[in-house]
């Protein structure tokens, strides 16, 4: 069964310390070398106490940008230390 049929999982919240980390650093480095900035953290939610599905929207050097959860974005970059 493709993935896009499959039943989600439930998304779970970003814990503090996840929070923290994406806002102390900017510029994160993607397992594939390329650098991007952190543009915000964005909730579709109204209030943050019950943040639910939060997104790290994020661009590379040509502007272009995405969104990805924050699990999946931590996944797949690291803090840039350069």
């Amino acid at each position: 069964m493709p993935n896009y049929l499959q039943p989600k999982s439930e998304k779970r919240q970003p814990t503090q310390e996840q929070l923290k980390l994406l806002k102390d650093h900017r510029i994160w480095e993607h397992h594939s070398g390329k650098l991007y900035v952190i543009a915000c953290i964005s909730n579709l939610k109204a209030t943050k106490p019950d943040w639910d599905s939060v997104k790290v929207v994020y661009t590379d050097v040509d502007g272009d940008s995405w969104t990805r959860d924050v699990d999946e974005f931590l996944a797949a970059c690291k803090p840039f230390v350069g």
